[in-house]
Order: structure tokens, then sequence, then C-alpha cells
């Protein structure tokens, strides 16, 4: 007996946009060989997309319809090829990385999907090597290429401590040592030699930057199975359930396809359990802070941004949007070549059970704050807009519940510049308006 309660999912990176197969001009379905299966949940395993038509009408002589034409090309036999289009979603829990590679999880290839990866670290820790200042420290140039500008940096103040993060603006290479500039400022302002930071596996919003590689899905269960290729993270959406972080991501899908008759009703050739990193913890709001920064346009220590407000909101949800444009092509079954992100957004609301009063002209002085957002245990994950703006005014209150609270949205603004572009131009995300990193634990 089959079951629609058994399901799997796999994800794959493409190598080509496609994974067009040079001999067929079809999809090829052997990647998934090199997928690994997603921790999802189960319920987002389900029918995708639609199949594109031209609707008909025909004269006709007498009441009755038409078929539509389907949108498709044919094979050898003149036979039409299923072409199905859509999106497909998932929901998940989001845990660490704990001690795996980035470049073998899926939830790196799912980001880089829609986001610009930073080369992910070559080693998982910084150690100071030289006290330098607020928010500054010391390295020998070696290290510091390990750090391009824009990576996130975890700071662990404890072994119980909130997950804290800054980003990389600024590095100044003298005599075999590079000083590193950081920002937001961290929970320690002033680093000490032997202060131990932790690197991320970063993402950001730069244009004309390149994407990672785009994704394929393979959807598994008792009786059924579906395939998607050329996909692209169209949106990110995180939120709360509980004080467990959770997650939406919506991608667009380039063509859809049936593979019902390669499993069984047993479901004997299904997917495996899902792939969980070892070491990898279930992310959540404990352990981490919520911090706004204060921006004082042509400071004389920017990049950097000083001032550090812990902030605790009630409730919270970022959201992050990419506009899809497809680069059209005629000459395969795709219609495309790609898909370009054409314009990109984040949103984030917070309500506050406590109003901030520091916010209060923020909106009518069109003022820029750095928001900086940890889930724990740390290492654990962070979101950095380095120059965020309010959206509405905030003098609204929240009234519907015991307390009066605040409810404030952001959004991201362009960061206070890097005049001097990093020499890793290939590798940097210098002025990048929107940081996510995920902080990496050694191995032990």
């Amino acid at each position: 007996m089959s079951t629609t309660h058994l399901r799997s999912l796999i994800i794959v990176e493409e190598d080509i946009f496609g994974s067009l197969d040079a001999a067929t001009g079809l999809p090829d379905r052997t990647i998934f060989g090199d997928g690994v299966v997603w921790d999802i949940d189960r319920a987002s395993i389900t029918t995708w997309g639609e199949h594109p038509q031209n609707d008909r009408d025909d004269i006709r002589a007498g009441f009755h319809g038409v078929p539509a034409d389907p949108e498709t090309i044919v094979d050898g036999n003149g036979d039409p090829i299923q072409r199905r289009t859509g999106e497909v979603q998932v929901e998940a829990t989001v845990r660490t990385f704990g001690t795996a590679d980035p470049s073998t999880l899926a939830w790196a290839w799912a980001l880089a999907a829609g986001l610009t990866p930073l080369a992910y670290p070559t080693n998982r820790s910084v150690t100071v090597g030289t006290e330098v200042g607020s928010a500054q420290f010391g390295v020998p140039d070696a290290t510091a290429a390990d750090i391009p500008t824009g990576t996130m940096l975890a700071y662990l103040p404890g072994a119980a401590g909130p997950a804290a993060f800054g980003a990389v603006v600024k590095k100044d290479s003298d005599a075999g040592t590079t000083t590193v500039s950081v920002s937001p400022v961290l929970p320690k302002a002033t680093l000490e030699v032997d202060d131990v930071i932790r690197q991320c596996a970063t993402w950001g919003s730069l244009p004309g930057r390149t994407l990672g590689k785009s994704v394929a899905f393979r959807g598994d269960g008792h009786g059924f199975r579906q395939y998607a290729h050329g996909c692209r993270l169209r949106s990110l959406a995180l939120k709360s359930e509980g004080r467990r972080l959770r997650a939406t991501l919506t991608f667009d899908a380039t063509i859809i396809q049936s593979g019902h008759d390669e499993v069984d009703s047993t479901g004997s050739n299904i997917a495996r359990a899902p792939t969980r990193p070892a070491a990898s913890q279930v992310l959540h709001t404990l352990g981490a802070d919520v911090t706004l920064s204060d921006i004082t346009e042509g400071a004389g220590d920017a990049p950097r941004v000083g001032g550090r407000t812990v902030i605790c909101p009630d409730e919270w949800s970022v959201t992050i949007t990419n506009t899809l444009t497809p680069v059209t092509c005629w000459g395969s079954i795709l219609g495309m070549s790609e898909m370009e992100v054409t314009d990109r957004m984040c949103e984030v609301s917070l309500t506050l059970a406590t109003p901030l009063p520091a916010l209060a002209d923020d909106y009518l002085k069109r003022q820029h704050r750095t928001l900086a957002m940890a889930w724990g245990p740390a290492p654990g994950l962070g979101l950095i807009l380095p120059a965020a703006y309010l959206t509405a005014d905030p003098s609204g209150r929240e009234l519907g519940g015991d307390r009066v609270r605040q409810v404030v949205t952001f959004r991201e603004g362009l960061p206070l510049e890097v005049t001097a572009l990093p020499a890793e131009n290939d590798d940097h995300l210098a002025n990048s308006p929107i940081l996510l990193g995920f902080g990496l634990t050694p191995e032990a």
C-alpha cells in the first residue's frame, strides 16, 4: 500500500543552468546522484507548477470546447514533451552549519541561488594577533587574505553568551600585519591578543555581481516523483515558531517534469533520510542579540559604525525578495538561458514591547542605522543591514495586546561608502546593503 506520508526532497547544484543534456536537449536527471536530501517539512514536497498553454477561441458548429495549445517542443518522434513551469516552495527549521563544509550543504546551495556568495573561508576562526583599538584588530597578512571585505564575523563573549555579528569593512596592511576594521561594533569593542572570532559563510547583495549556481530539485514519494530544473531563489522569509527559527524559501523553476514511472508504489527507490551536518543545532532567538547602531555621516572612523543599542523585539519577521527576470532564448525547451536578479529588497519588521525613543525622529530626518540581528546558539546565524532606514513614522503604537507596543519596519539602504575598493575585486562584498552569514564551528 502506498502512502503520501513518505516523502523526501533532493537538491543539487547545477553546473549549467537547467542542466540540459547536449545529446537530448532535455534536463539531465543523472545529476541528482551528486545531490543531498534537504531537511525540510514533509508538506513542502507537493505537486509543482502548471503547463503553460495558449487557449483557443476557434470557430465552432456547436456548444463544445477546443483543447488549448501547450507551449512546448516535440521529441524525435514528433510527440510533445512535458514542460510545466512554476515555483518550488519549501519550509524548514533552520539549523547551524556545524562542522560541515559549507560547499556541501543544501542551505548554502539554496542561498547562493539567489544571493552573491563569498568564497567559503579556509579557516573557521581568526585569532587576534595585535590589539589595535575600537572594533579593529591586527592579524598576519596571510590570515587577512582569508577574510575578504564583507565577510561576517561572529563574536562569542562566553560559553553561554549571546552570539553577535560584525562585518569586515576595511583592511590596511603594513609591514606584514593587516589591521582589520569591523562594523558594527562588537560587544567587546576592543579586541585583545588571542581573542578568537568565528568566521562565517557569507552571502550579500551587489548589482552586477555573480550569483551562485542555480539549483535543481527532485521530489520523491510512494508512487510519485517530480523534477524541477533551472531554479533560482525568489524569496527568503524568516520567522519564529515559538522561539525556533523557521524559513520559507520560494524558487522560480524554469522547467518541471514528472517521473512517476521511475518509482514503484512501495517507494523502494525513493531518497534516503535527510542530511544533517555533524554538530548542527536548531537555531532560535535565545542566546543572541538584536542591535541598532548609530551612523554619523562623515564620521572620521567611517565606514566603521559606533554605538550599540540592544533591542528586544516581542515579534519580528525578515523577508528578502528578488525580482527575477528571464534572459529569453528560443533555442531550447527552457525558453531562457538564465534568470537574472534585476532588483532586490530586504524588509525587517520589529514589534517592540518597550518603544525606543531614539527612533522618534529617524523617519522625518531620513536617518540610517546599522541593524544587526542574530539567532543562537553561537556561532549562530546573523543578518546585517549596514544602513537600515525606517519605511514609516515610528510614532504609531500597537494597542491590540496587554502592553503598548511600537512597530517599526526597516529596509536596506546604501551603506557608508567604502571609497577605496579592496584589492580582492573578484571576491568581496564591500558596500553590500544586505549581509547574511552562518557562523562556522571548528572541527573537534
